[in-house]
């Protein structure tokens, strides 16, 4: 009878912990509605919505330091840890916040790798990798957010490079609890530093430096790796292949685009209907 009792028990997968740290930007919009129903039951959110202070020279980057700052002590190395902007729909976030984590937290994928992506977006370099040329050595830019901490000897590859755009990723909690929160305070404070010199740092009209150092920074320095594998609901349409490869006039770019995917260059193809700093060699696949 016991076993019979115990054959018809479902077994419950494990509880996971998902802290959402959200960068609440100064520009408003709408802000994503969450409904606590819809969780899966092995699943608790705590969401944690973290003021962007200083605009556009960080945009998200020192937000997601705070929150990591402020969720240190809570966090289980089981957890996982989601950074997102706090809107609902733009064109790096197609579909609905909370669909798309639903979708994300059914994978074995967020509990496999220390490092993913949420949404089918993918750089193929560090973001920050055409200001080498026009200002200063990748040294000192990586100096620059990376000055008195453990990772300011270290050094990005700027190709052989794949991770997810747009600051929008999560993390195992063991991989936030690998560095002391002494660590993340002092990145605030560079990168806080930095852009009280940006106009002298960068050049005129450059969008979000110090954001743009970050975004392809994340990965590197919290989990040491430099190819995140996208979600498996992204395999399909990857089609990671660099512009070079794939580009070669405008109406291939625009048959591609008619296809759902997306391929800028900075100086090849205008994208301000988006954003100008987001154009750094990126595919980008819709969800």
């Amino acid at each position: 009878m016991l076993a019979v009792l115990l054959a018809g028990l479902s077994v419950q997968p494990p509880k996971l912990v998902v802290h959402l740290i959200l960068a609440a930007s100064k520009s408003g919009g709408r802000v994503p509605t969450l409904d606590s129903r819809l969780w899966p039951h092995h699943v608790e959110v705590r969401r944690h919505s973290i003021p962007d202070t200083l605009g556009a020279c960080t945009a998200e980057a020192v937000s997601y330091l705070r929150g990591i700052q402020s969720i240190y002590a809570e966090v289980r190395p089981s957890d996982l840890v989601v950074f997102m902007h706090s809107h609902e729909i733009t064109w790096h976030t197609p579909t609905p916040m909370q669909q798309q984590l639903l979708k994300l937290l059914s994978l074995n994928y967020v509990r496999e790798e220390p490092f993913g992506g949420i949404y089918c977006f993918d750089n193929d370099r560090w973001a920050a990798a055409s200001l080498v040329s026009k200002t200063t050595p990748v040294t000192r830019l990586w100096r620059m957010m990376f000055e008195h901490t453990k990772w300011e000897a270290d050094t990005p590859a700027l190709h052989a490079m794949q991770y997810p755009c747009c600051a929008t990723f999560f993390v195992q909690g063991e991989v936030i609890l690998r560095h002391d929160v002494s660590q993340y305070r002092q990145v605030e404070l560079n990168l806080v530093e930095n852009c009280k010199r940006e106009k002298i740092l960068f050049p005129p009209n450059y969008p979000t430096p110090m954001a743009r150092l970050m975004e392809g920074s994340w990965h590197l320095f919290l989990a040491n790796i430099t190819m995140v594998p996208p979600p498996p609901y992204c395999e399909s349409r990857k089609n990671l292949t660099r512009w070079t490869d794939s580009i070669t006039n405008q109406n291939h770019l625009e048959k591609r685009l008619e296809r759902g995917v997306h391929i800028y260059q900075n100086d090849t193809v205008s994208c301000s209907q988006h954003s100008p700093g987001a154009c750094f060699n990126l595919t980008r696949g819709i969800t």
